[in-house]
């Protein structure tokens, strides 16, 4: 496939998973090394595991702050 081809068809996936209530993310905010938007990942956590979300900020918020 042309890469004229490959973008168009890119641009044609996001539409259609857009207008199906998906949210595009910002290439920015993207992790390369993990594969993947830490915010998605976290914010998957909060909805469908509370409990696991909330040990996870607490053991967060107990860490000592670095300066």
């Amino acid at each position: 496939m042309s890469k004229h081809k490959e973008r168009q068809f890119q641009i044609e996936i996001v539409q259609h998973l857009t207008s199906h209530n998906y949210v595009e993310g910002n290439a920015s905010h993207y992790n390369r090394e993990l594969a993947l938007y830490p915010s998605d990942l976290i914010n998957y956590i909060k909805y469908t595991q509370p409990q696991a979300y909330e040990k996870m900020q607490r053991e967060r918020d107990q860490k000592p702050q670095l300066s």
